[in-house]
């Protein structure tokens, strides 16, 4: 079996500028460019301008970036249950209707734009992890037993009834990539410049030509270019690429109506009998 030559999937801030340039007209320099160069300030805003456009529309297409099985807690237990009181973590902590704990991690992690899924487990029981139920209507008044049994997302929280037990939380939720920095050749207070646009990844696969677009359209538009509006049309074309991309990897998993009456419906009972079978 011949060997394959390991390469990086993701492309870098480097080819993205790189192509961005091409796409203007300025790769001049050897590539490195007369205006639209890495040591422009507006280079690194439009870089983060493309990159958070990339990702509107991968979101607008129910296409996330889905981060998973990440842990909130031990979260602290009421003090006294009350029907009146809820609970919630958000941010900067947790608020157990008494106290705000900081300690141990029982923040959102903040790349977290938005909580899809909640799972609870009494802390140090062993036991799986139990989906939480996330109301229509908000949550109920109750008296609060030792789970946190339901869970809203609101005002940028999660928001419970609280429990008489101390408890730890499994999230599922859609992320948001970082702001890329600005390079590190381009700032004198570096120390030791070693160019980290060239190193420095942007993990959405084959995206160069989409996020170039983008680039460049931002840089034509700011310059009143009346080829803007084409790259602008380019950079659609080629972000609608990444969607059907995506699209076409979800239709390959099967999807089948949950079961009147299956209490989990993370559970796929499919090869046990069909379409909910015991």
């Amino acid at each position: 079996m011949a060997d394959v030559a390991s390469q990086v999937a993701y492309p870098t801030v480097a080819q993205v500028l790189n192509r961005a340039r091409a796409f203007v007209n300025d790769s001049f320099q050897g590539g490195a460019g007369r205006i639209l160069t890495n040591q422009a300030a507006f280079s690194t805003e439009y870089i983060n301008a493309a990159l958070e456009d990339i990702q509107d529309r991968i979101g607008a297409n129910n296409i996330t970036l889905i981060k998973d099985n990440v842990f909130l807690g031990p979260l602290l237990p009421l003090a006294a249950p009350n029907p009146a009181t809820q609970v919630y973590v958000d941010y900067t902590g947790f608020y157990n209707g008494t106290l705000y704990q900081v300690t141990p991690p029982v923040v959102l992690p903040s790349d977290c734009i938005a909580v899809l899924e909640c799972w609870e487990q009494q802390t140090g029981s062993g036991q799986p992890f139990a989906p939480m139920t996330q109301p229509m209507y908000g949550l109920p008044s109750t008296w609060q037993g030792p789970g946190f049994g339901f869970w809203e997302w609101r005002q940028d929280r999660i928001n419970m009834l609280g429990a008489t037990a101390s408890n730890t939380l499994r999230i599922r939720y859609e992320s948001r990539y970082s702001p890329i920095a600005a390079d590190n050749a381009s700032t004198s207070q570096s120390s030791t410049p070693n160019d980290n646009w060239q190193t420095t990844q942007i993990k959405i696969l084959a995206s160069v030509n989409a996020l170039a677009h983008v680039v460049a359209y931002f840089y034509a538009r700011a310059r009143g270019s009346q080829f803007a509006p084409l790259l602008q049309t380019d950079g659609e074309k080629y972000a609608l690429s990444i969607v059907r991309r995506y699209v076409r990897r979800d239709q390959a998993t099967p999807y089948y109506r949950q079961a009147y009456g299956q209490p989990n419906k993370s559970i796929n009972t499919l090869g046990s009998g069909g379409l909910g079978g015991n």
